[in-house]
């Protein structure tokens, strides 16, 4: 993920990040985006929109909004789905809040929300259900050392701060005091661990992982590496028959097995949550000396990281 376009807590010690098709978990307590993601939000999010959200927001009711164009769903956490019956118009349904575009939502946790749209916010009442009166209001002069337009992200930490975020920059704002903390803005890359990824310069499996090392096995054979918490073998059978691998990793104990036809490909995926990096040895079999297979190992951690 290279980019944010909106963040929402979550009510159970995460934050998640949403940038284009993917989305990233980062833990709050670990301060640092857990490991395996990015993720696509197509078959992780039921109900959401594949190709990204503008906005989101978590009411502390058991329901988090998402906003996208003129749009919202409403989803349901304890069932981690969209509810029925969305999307819904956000004109007609939110009481003064812009038709479309809705940028930043942020739950402030005094019962009311603040959204933002290009060089405005509003205040939203959550007991009214409506944005009070005398907005939209301008941001500049009203948020005292923030971005004066075009916010992407905002959450409101545990520790009486806010972050908001834009363009790869990030703020933080202290609640109590009304203003932003002296020295931001600052880098998001630099101060949010896994958060942001620079674009792959080698080849990236369907989840995200990148390449970390590849060759041929014929026989018997071991691979020792560190990566990361996933570990995804793509194996291609070179031969004109069929031919079994079996992969033993040491890290889980586990041992995985498949057989793949002539020309075709096969993944087999191991996955162990804790710090990265991590040592992984594996032990793999093939039919015999004969058969030849090429597999390339896609980790979720590389040395570059």
């Amino acid at each position: 993920m290279q980019n944010i376009d909106a963040a929402i807590m979550w009510d159970n010690g995460k934050a998640y990040f949403f940038g284009g098709s993917e989305y990233v978990r980062y833990d709050i307590a670990q301060d640092r985006a857990d490991g395996g993601y990015p993720l696509p939000i197509a078959g992780h999010w039921p109900g959401l929109w594949p190709n990204g959200i503008d906005a989101a927001v978590n009411l502390g009711n058991g329901k988090a909004y998402f906003f996208k164009g003129s749009d919202y769903v409403r989803y349901d956490m304890a069932q981690d789905k969209v509810d029925d019956g969305y999307p819904l118009s956000i004109a007609g349904h939110w009481p003064g809040l812009w038709p479309s575009n809705v940028r930043g939502g942020i739950n402030w946790g005094n019962g009311k929300l603040f959204f933002f749209h290009g060089s405005e916010y509003v205040r939203y009442d959550i007991a009214q259900d409506k944005v009070d009166a005398g907005y939209p209001l301008p941001i500049a002069g009203q948020w005292p050392g923030l971005f004066d337009r075009d916010i992407e992200a905002s959450l409101l930490w545990n520790n009486g701060k806010a972050f908001f975020f834009r363009s790869g920059l990030y703020s933080r704002y202290d609640v109590a005091q009304d203003r932003v903390d002296p020295g931001y803005p600052l880098p998001v890359k630099d101060y949010w661990p896994g958060l942001l990824q620079t674009p792959a310069s080698g080849p990236v499996d369907t989840d995200g992982n990148r390449l970390l090392t590849g060759g041929t096995w014929n026989g018997s054979s071991s691979v020792s590496v560190r990566g990361g918490q996933i570990m995804h073998f793509h194996i291609k059978n070179l031969n004109v028959v069929g031919v079994s691998v079996k992969i033993h990793a040491d890290r889980t104990n586990q041992t995985k097995s498949m057989i793949i036809l002539p020309s075709l490909s096969g993944d087999i995926i191991f996955q162990q949550f804790g710090s990265e990096p991590m040592g992984w040895t594996f032990n793999i079999s093939t039919d015999s000396d004969a058969m030849i297979v090429a597999w390339q190992l896609f980790s979720s951690w590389l040395p570059s990281d």
